[in-house]
């Protein structure tokens, strides 16, 4: 799998398996949460936000906020962002507009980076016309908690996971760079929170991200760690290449059906770690009849 879109993938992976961990990101970033925060609920939403148009739009995640039985409150976009692309400052726009006519509630524009400078580019405000400017809300390393202890990591563990896939993305986009020992002890925390927990597939599945998402030397020490608690390297081997299989099997189904695969959702599926995500949509390729019905949340 290219680590590219694994790392691109991987936080994406979490709140899709995980909405509810978009409430502990929206304050890390300062956003004001509803009234009655302790009662929302945290939905994936339909990301595809094509219209009446042939342009095809699509969000990497929708989420939708709510109390329980009740009317959407606010909704959350999160692009994942590697690095600059001037085009977004014109794509990003229709998504908030989009999401905000689709359910008539404000929208929050979440831009997840991994270094300062697409962070810095990513805050904006970007401008699209007299009086419009886009400022979205940015996640990057620096904005991030340090994670302490493996007991840190354990009270909210979803978002430590996000912060752990954080800190190894940070490190790929600084080619040549080791990762710092700062980092790596945070990483070792969370993996030691996600080794603890009792449900064994949802236990392998972040075992496999954290490993799968890192760069030597460190990945061999996280291996080492993960081997050390009770995740032995058959173990990871197997399941990152029980995901590979699928993901394969799933562009080149979806590619003899005639839909059209480009580099976003060719990098979507390779990166999607959850096993049961792939064959739900493998589940749909022979009956649905478009990309979007198949990879629908």
């Amino acid at each position: 799998m290219s680590k590219t879109s694994l790392v691109h993938e991987a936080p994406l992976d979490v709140m899709r398996e995980r909405p509810a961990v978009v409430l502990d990101v929206l304050v890390a970033a300062g956003v004001s949460l509803p009234t009655n925060a302790e009662r929302l609920e945290v939905a994936v939403a339909e990301s595809n936000l094509t219209e009446a148009s042939p342009v095809h739009w699509s969000a990497d995640l929708v989420t939708v906020i709510a109390e329980p039985g009740g009317p959407p409150k606010l909704v959350v976009v999160v692009e994942v962002r590697r690095e600059r692309d001037p085009t977004k400052q014109f794509v990003w726009p229709q998504y908030v507009a989009a999401l905000a006519a689709r359910h008539c509630v404000p929208v929050v524009l979440v831009v997840w980076a991994f270094d300062a400078a697409t962070a810095t580019w990513a805050r904006g405000p970007h401008e699209v016309g007299p009086g419009f400017a886009l400022t979205p809300v940015v996640i990057e390393p620096a904005s991030l908690p340090i994670i302490r202890s493996v007991d840190q990591a354990a009270e909210h563990l979803d978002f430590a996971v996000l912060v752990a896939l954080t800190r190894l993305g940070e490190a790929a986009s600084r080619r040549g760079e080791s990762l710092s020992q700062a980092a790596a002890d945070e990483i070792l925390h969370v993996a030691g929170a996600a080794m603890a927990i009792d449900d064994a597939a949802r236990r392998r599945r972040l075992g496999s991200l954290l490993h799968g998402t890192a760069r030597e030397p460190f990945r061999a020490t996280l291996k080492q760690f993960l081997e050390a608690n009770d995740m032995g390297a058959l173990e990871l081997i197997r399941e990152e290449g029980r995901q590979e299989a699928k993901a394969t099997t799933l562009i080149r189904q979806l590619r003899r059906r005639g839909f059209v695969v480009d580099d976003a959702t060719e990098a979507r599926i390779l990166g999607t770690a959850d096993l049961g995500q792939l064959d739900t949509w493998l589940d749909r390729v022979l009956t649905a009849s478009s990309l979007e019905e198949v990879l629908e949340a």
